[in-house]
């Protein structure tokens, strides 16, 4: 996981993109510190957003 995002946020940043938003279910625990551990910050959630109808937790990240 830890490999996956650092590589996605590499190819992000040769982009010139400024933003990763990561969105993760709200019963995903390691997911979830893994992404805090890597310096993503909680920025909202929506609800019903999965197909089965879980919460989804979104965290970001300002990149460059």
């Amino acid at each position: 996981g830890t490999a996956l995002l650092l590589a996605a946020q590499q190819w992000a940043s040769q982009r010139q993109l400024r933003r990763m938003v990561v969105e993760l279910q709200s019963k995903n625990y390691p997911a979830i510190c893994l992404v805090q551990k890597l310096g993503y910050d909680f920025s909202g959630y929506h609800e019903r957003y999965f197909s089965n109808l879980d919460i989804a937790l979104f965290f970001s990240k300002v990149i460059g």
